[in-house]
């Protein structure tokens, strides 16, 4: 508090000497104190108002004179900012800028938001919630770099660049690294150039293995065996457009997919479907890749391993819903055609445990109005949604169908289920277990009645037990058992005067005068035994 209380009382000074010090750079020869009289802090506002900051000796000399400085006053400024430590001068110019111009510090770009935080991009402001699937492009402790370490795909097409490992074996032994040239082929030693760009591993091999024959003859009986694979990767060039969050071309590894160039450019944007995403190779639309197969299903069938020059669309969504409410994964959701309620149910991960499954609510934009839909559980798998529509799950309602409750002088407190009790007042009574010092003559019963106003019903502990009265428990009944000695006044003895520990003692029945006196730990060895002095007050009747 200290701290904060300096702080504020510097804050606070600083704006009246910015205040005074503007009035004072309307004429430099009204000044009406000489600059040796004022503080660091004045002399470097002074200097801020003046733009003269930042400026050489002859520079500000000038400055100075144009702002009508007499040449004492020059001097007299010189002399002072030889003194000022710089530290001091810079951070106190910043709060002047800062107090001084309030709309520059309104219009400056704010340097430290991060424009790649994809989780704000994505939020809709409507609902409240992100598309589902977002947290993928999101999250920047996952990695969707291709595995360079693994066996090459039998799909994967050589192209120009790639670097081919061919090795003979068996009576030979020859191991060699060949690069594919621009012109699609490689050349092998004593060999003509053989053309393998286009061609997959299996393919080259087969080509190869008949090419090399002429110089390995035991390649035909099986003396010599040929085995060709990938090296070094190629580099290729794949641009992305459309509904994303980087679009552009994108250098990347000749093993990468669909789901890296994803990855690489953050995402769809905030209108990109995560549907529809088109790989077009050589002009035409190749596959429509799903994110939803891979992140509901696992499914990377149409994660198609690119080549140099595909183009990869993200199309602006045609279909997305809200889903709100009591389920396990609140989002939005891009929709197909044939896709229903329950489909969107699915996807997040199905109703949450708390939620009330009876009705779904949907809002939907009609023609002219807003509509309000009703639907229960049986119709979600053939209700169709349309776009913009809101599904909202309630969570059950914070209400039990069973509970009754006792609480006081009971051993064990609490709610208890109206099965397990028969329904029965003497049941809950034993279940709950009275102490010894409960008030059996009168207890009460707290009851919800069907409109939920509330009554009292009155009892007595001793009939209910023994069966002389029975009364039955509905659902939110609540007994209240009092104890014997909440229900009387409390009392008190005071002792005063030369003993060791005068107070306020509790009264209990049989107490002495005696028992008083050692409750407060004896006498004083001052104290007079010749007399002790009672004042009571009397009741009626006492």
């Amino acid at each position: 508090m200290v701290l904060y209380s300096q702080i504020m009382k510097r804050v606070a000074g600083l704006f009246i000497l910015v205040f005074s010090l503007l009035q004072l750079a309307v004429s430099a020869q009204n000044l009406p104190v000489s600059i040796d009289n004022l503080t660091d802090q004045q002399i470097i506002v002074l200097m801020s108002q003046y733009q003269l900051i930042g400026l050489s000796d002859t520079e500000l000399e000038m400055k100075a004179r144009e702002k009508g400085l007499s040449s004492d006053q020059i001097a007299q400024l010189k002399k002072r900012l030889a003194l000022i430590d710089p530290s001091t001068m810079k951070e106190i110019n910043g709060s002047v800028k800062n107090a001084s111009d309030p709309d520059e510090q309104r219009y400056k770009p704010n340097i430290n938001s991060n424009n790649n935080n994809i989780a704000k991009q994505f939020k809709d402001t409507s609902v409240g919630l992100k598309p589902y699937g977002w947290e993928i492009f999101a999250n920047q402790d996952l990695s969707f770099q291709p595995n360079l370490q693994i066996a090459t795909p039998q799909n994967y097409l050589i192209g120009i660049n790639d670097q081919l490992v061919i090795d003979i074996y068996g009576v030979s032994d020859i191991t060699k690294r060949l690069r594919v040239s621009a012109d699609g082929d490689i050349r092998y030693p004593n060999l003509g150039p053989v053309k393998v760009a286009g061609l997959s591993i299996e393919d080259a091999r087969a080509k190869l293995k008949k090419a090399l024959s002429a110089i390995y003859p035991g390649l035909n009986a099986g003396a010599v065996q040929l085995q060709v694979t990938l090296g070094q990767l190629r580099s290729i060039q794949v641009t992305l457009i459309g509904e994303i969050k980087r679009p552009g071309n994108y250098e990347l590894s000749s093993l990468s997919t669909i789901m890296n160039a994803l990855y690489a450019s953050g995402g769809p944007n905030a209108i990109g479907s995560f549907r529809q995403i088109d790989l077009v190779r050589n002009g035409k639309n190749l596959v429509v890749f799903d994110l939803y197969d891979f992140l509901f299903k696992s499914d990377l069938s149409k994660n198609k391993i690119l080549q140099d020059g595909d183009v990869i669309r993200v199309n602006p969504y045609t279909s997305r819903v809200a889903l709100k409410g009591a389920v396990k994964k609140p989002a939005l959701f891009d929709i197909m055609p044939n896709e229903t309620a329950s489909d969107i149910i699915q996807y997040a991960g199905g109703f949450a445990d708390m939620a009330y499954k009876e009705v779904v609510r949907v809002f939907r934009f009609g023609a002219r109005n807003k509509e309000l839909l009703s639907i229960n559980l049986q119709q979600l798998p053939t209700f169709k949604l349309n776009t913009g529509d809101t599904l909202v799950v309630d969570a059950l309602a914070n209400m039990f169908l069973n509970r009754v409750s006792i609480n006081g002088a009971v051993y064990y407190p609490g709610a208890y289920g109206m099965s397990q009790m028969k329904y029965s007042l003497r049941e809950l009574l034993l279940a709950g277990k009275l102490k010894e010092d409960a008030y059996t003559s009168r207890a009460l019963l707290r009851r919800l009645k069907p409109d939920f106003t509330i009554e009292y019903i009155n009892f007595n502990i001793n009939e209910v037990m023994s069966g002389v009265k029975y009364i039955e428990l509905v659902r939110e009944d609540s007994v209240q058992i009092y104890r014997i000695n909440d229900l009387r006044e409390k009392r008190y003895i005071t002792i005063n005067g030369e003993v060791n520990k005068p107070g306020i003692f509790e009264f209990a029945e049989g107490m002495s005068v005696q028992d008083l006196i050692l409750l407060s730990s004896g006498f004083k060895e001052g104290a007079s035994l010749q007399k002790i002095e009672i004042s009571r007050r009397l009741k009626p009747n006492s």
